[in-house]
């Protein structure tokens, strides 16, 4: 949920990797989906999914052509 939302990133077509904007725009809709998860594990889940956006965002730089995490 989270690594899909950051994939499809912004209307200019940038990856979102910003841990607090992963926050913010799936926090809610992943406590619920998870049936109130522990709110630790669902910021760990958000942190993990960040740093896999961040490596296929450097990926893109790079010219490489990254699939989705």
């Amino acid at each position: 949920m989270v690594a899909d939302d950051g994939w499809n990133g912004t209307e200019d077509g940038y990856i979102v990797t910003s841990k607090t904007e992963l926050h913010d725009r799936t926090y809610s809709e992943v406590r619920e989906a998870t049936n109130e998860l522990n709110a630790d594990r669902v910021c760990a889940a958000r942190n993990r999914a960040a740093d896999a956006l961040d490596s296929c965002a450097e990926k893109r730089k790079d010219g490489e052509n990254p699939s989705k995490p």
